[in-house]
């Protein structure tokens, strides 16, 4: 994992299962983490299952709140500069965020950002040097 996919963490529910017929649980993975440099977080939310299917859910129906509430950080975008805006590729697996308008945090300062299908636009004019990330912190209200 940390040579393939240059992993820094690795976030999983207290449930998490993983190997030979699912033999391998959080506390294994977190001790396999241990003698590597990715940084292992367990999930938990009181006494309320937390899973990857609920913060992807929250995030489809615009709602980053609720997703950063069981987060162990709020949401991150990261953007691609595509022609002449910055997207975010749809690939199997990667959630993106109802359309509308959010609050957000680029670079320390925070700004409105809207999001229509995989497209982002930045209400103000920003400086680009590196690929980024956006915090997602609010959905404003419509």
């Amino acid at each position: 994992l940390e040579q393939r996919y240059r992993l820094l963490r690795l976030t999983v529910g207290t449930d998490f299962r993983c190997g030979r017929q699912r033999s391998s649980s959080a506390a294994d993975l977190k001790l396999l983490l241990s003698q590597t440099e990715i940084r292992s977080v367990m999930l938990n939310d009181g006494d309320r299952k937390v899973s990857a299917s609920d913060i992807k859910r929250y995030l489809r129906e615009g709602r980053p709140e609720a997703a950063n509430a069981v987060l162990v950080r709020p949401y991150r975008l990261p953007l691609r500069w595509c022609g002449r805006r910055f997207a975010v590729r749809r690939r199997s697996g990667l959630t993106v965020l109802a359309d509308g308008r959010y609050e957000a945090e680029i670079g320390g300062e925070k700004q409105t950002v809207r999001v229509k299908g995989a497209f982002v636009r930045f209400e103000r004019e920003i400086l680009v040097k590196k690929p980024m990330e956006i915090v997602i912190l609010s959905k404003e209200k419509e």
